[in-house]
């Protein structure tokens, strides 16, 4: 009773993990770009983490107010990885906008969970820059503006074309002096011209000058193969028969100008799309208590500048507190608009005396690039308020504590906090893994045991193994051999074995395995297979010797048919 008590806890432990972890799947939907053309298609990626056993497919009716819906595909993905077995669903929704303007994808509903709403810009089609009319296959690079600030971003973007069928090699990245270059993201689509289709690869990156002055653009090569197709066949669709030709876009060059004037002097340069500071507390700031630590984070997240080009953030030092940073987090978070970079401070606060202070405002001046003009991202001053009557002065930094929730979410909106109800999710998680780590451990000892058994219910055939000279029979050695084998022993068979082959053999230099896996090839792989198992332990965790028992079995009776002695009973090992 006590026993099936037990199992009964691990059951429901088990139980509720599993369900536990259904209740974290989530679904995301992505798009390949978020600025498009009337005349350019746009696909929609859904995936779902299917831990369940069936997913209905996305319900995509809201789509169709601003969208042409013109196909869909599903696949689904499962790994094993470390034994935990890890699966999705994925839908591949091929899209045409219905009008121009600003565009929200609105939110879709998957097994009753919901994907996050992502805004687009639908722009009028623009004719190609760099082709002849007509021409099947060609490339274009285009830049965003033919100006910038110093260190500031530059968007190009690099379209391959082609209405043919062809054989088309990955375009290699620019190479530009005194300049940053980073890849953005690669995207395929369709794009009608002139009532004709083509295919579209798109590849966009970030640029970066670092030089006044003017920064040149060299043309993208790109290396093609079409086909011949008054020569081609089945078996040969380019190869010889191909034609190869090789595309480049047009090459520019950009203007690259100073830092303003008016910037602030002595402040870090800017020049940004937007930037913002934000400042969260690990608990309320007027409740603080005398000798205990609390966390500000300040997160820095500017959309048109490197992670790397942001300035870190101090707090001045002052009465009745103490200070310590830690090291700052950087991350870039790239799209098809750019890049946004993260910074993020994690400063320990440690109060030393009771009373009210007030930390000053933090105050960050960048360049906004499209009002021409300094801004200051600012998070106000925080009134402190401590209480104690007094604490020993703490001079060794505390461990850091983490924030209650992170400061920024993916769609740059603030997360809720996490709420008292993970705690129990943890607890019942933790209890489950103990409780099949405790279950293994039983399984592992039980085993272990009964193999151990075996090993000493037939002592005296290893005394064989171990260099001891006393004759053995043919016979003896047989029946031993065959109760090793059927009692999956591996040590004992090992050593029956060689006390057998021994005694058969007419030949007595044959006293070692190799000599036995060179004459036989059927035996080698299961004398191979009992090695692995013996002394590699590479091979499986339990050696079954019914395959070795059934070889030496038909070998003596195909022995016996044919007249011989029981004493070759295996005459074919010892044939050269």
């Amino acid at each position: 009773m006590k026993c099936k008590g037990i199992f009964q806890i691990i059951a429901a432990s088990l139980f509720i993990a599993l369900f536990s972890s259904l209740a974290l799947a989530k679904v995301v939907a992505q798009v390949d770009r978020t600025r498009l053309a009337m005349d350019e298609t746009l696909t929609l990626t859904i995936t779902k983490d299917s831990n369940s056993f069936f997913s209905s497919d996305p319900d995509l009716s809201p789509l169709t107010k601003d969208f042409t819906l013109l196909g869909q595909s599903q696949s689904s993905n499962t790994q094993y990885i470390n034994g935990t077995k890890t699966a999705s669903v994925t839908w591949t929704v091929a899209l045409a906008p219905k009008h121009t303007g600003g565009v929200v994808l609105p939110s879709l509903t998957v097994d009753k969970e919901r994907t996050q709403p992502i805004s687009m810009q639908i722009v009028q089609a623009a004719p190609p820059l760099n082709r002849d009319d007509g021409a099947p296959i060609f490339v274009e690079s285009s830049l965003d503006c033919q100006s910038v600030l110093v260190q500031s971003q530059l968007i190009l973007t690099v379209r391959i074309y082609w209405a043919v069928q062809a054989q088309i090699n990955d375009p290699g990245d620019p190479v530009l002096e005194d300049a940053l270059l980073q890849k953005l993201g690669d995207a395929t689509f369709k794009k009608d011209i002139n009532g004709q289709q083509y295919s579209v690869f798109e590849r966009r990156y970030a640029i970066f000058p670092q030089k006044s002055g003017v920064l040149k653009i060299p043309s993208i090569t790109v290396d093609a193969m079409l086909p011949m197709p008054r020569r081609r066949n089945f078996y040969d669709p380019f190869g010889n028969q191909g034609k190869r030709i090789k595309l480049r876009s047009n090459s520019a060059q950009v203007t690259v100008m100073e830092k303003p004037p008016s910037y602030p002097a002595q402040a870090a340069w800017l020049p940004a799309d937007n930037l913002t500071v934000k400042v969260q507390w690990s608990q309320e700031p007027q409740d603080l208590k005398v000798g205990e630590s609390t966390t500000i984070t300040i997160t820095t997240t500017a959309q048109g500048l490197m992670a790397a080009q942001l300035p870190p953030i101090a707090i001045a030092e002052v009465n009745k507190i103490k200070l310590y940073q830690n090291k700052a987090e950087n991350a870039d978070n790239k799209d098809a608009g750019g890049i946004t970079g993260v910074r993020k401070e994690t400063i320990a606060l440690i109060p030393t005396q009771a009373g009210e202070i007030q930390l000053p405002e933090i105050r960050i001046p960048w360049w906004d690039k499209q009002q021409q003009k300094v801004r200051y991202a600012i998070s106000p001053a925080t009134r402190l308020a401590i209480h104690g009557t007094g604490a020993a002065r703490n001079n060794s930094p505390p461990a850091l504590a983490k924030p209650q929730a992170p400061l920024l979410a993916a769609n740059n909106q603030d997360i809720a906090p996490v709420g008292p109800q993970a705690a129990p999710l943890f607890w019942v998680i933790l209890c489950g893994s103990l409780a099949i780590a405790w279950l293994t451990t039983t399984l592992f000892l039980i085993r272990t045991r009964k193999r151990i058994a075996g090993l000493n219910a037939t002592a005296p055939l290893t005394q064989l193994d171990s260099g001891n000279k006393a004759a053995i029979g043919g016979e003896e050695a047989y029946q031993q051999l065959k109760n090793a084998c059927q009692a999956n022993n591996g040590t004992a068979a090992k050593a029956a074995f060689m006390a057998w082959t021994k005694a058969a053999g007419p030949q007595p230099r044959l006293y070692a395995e190799t000599d036995l896996k060179r004459i036989d090839d059927e035996l080698a792989p299961l004398l191979a297979e009992l090695d692995r198992y013996l002394y590699g332990r590479q091979g499986t965790e339990q050696w079954h010797g019914d395959k070795l028992w059934d070889l030496v079995r038909k070998r003596r009776s195909a022995d016996k048919k044919n007249g011989k002695k029981k004493k070759a009973a295996l005459p074919s090992l010892f044939n050269n």
